[in-house]
């Protein structure tokens, strides 16, 4: 099987006549945000990876890109195009308390139950 793929130079002036840009969906505006299993605005309690003093109350926003893939390409009319794409997404939290978005990746974190208040701690259960 033969590739037919235009061979880009990105050195070249290609890139220069890029005329588009899309996102997966094909619509100018960015990758959605992902549910997953989890209720998007539910309550968390989270714990900073490098930071062992505290646990914070924070909101879960959904499981967010956190790279993009690019692909330059023709579109039907022969004129270049960039294509974007999600390549990993990753729960990301917003701690009020900190005004600051953390991900999953760099968090230990859970769901806040109403009833018990969760405490993220070093010793093992």
């Amino acid at each position: 099987m033969t590739d037919t793929r235009p061979k880009i130079d990105m050195r070249s002036d290609a890139m220069r006549e890029i005329k588009e840009l899309r996102f997966a969906d094909g619509v100018i505006g960015g990758p959605k945000v992902r549910a997953g299993y989890r209720k998007i605005g539910m309550p968390v309690r989270i714990r900073v990876c490098g930071d062992d003093s505290k646990t914070y109350d924070g909101v879960y926003l959904g499981d967010l890109p956190t790279s993009l893939g690019t692909m330059i390409e023709r579109n039907e009319n022969g004129e270049m195009l960039m294509a974007f794409s999600p390549t990993s997404y990753n729960p990301a939290i917003f701690v009020p308390e900190l005004s600051q978005i953390y991900y999953g990746y760099e968090s230990w974190w859970g769901e806040a139950k109403a009833e018990k208040k969760m405490e993220i701690t070093d010793a093992a259960s």
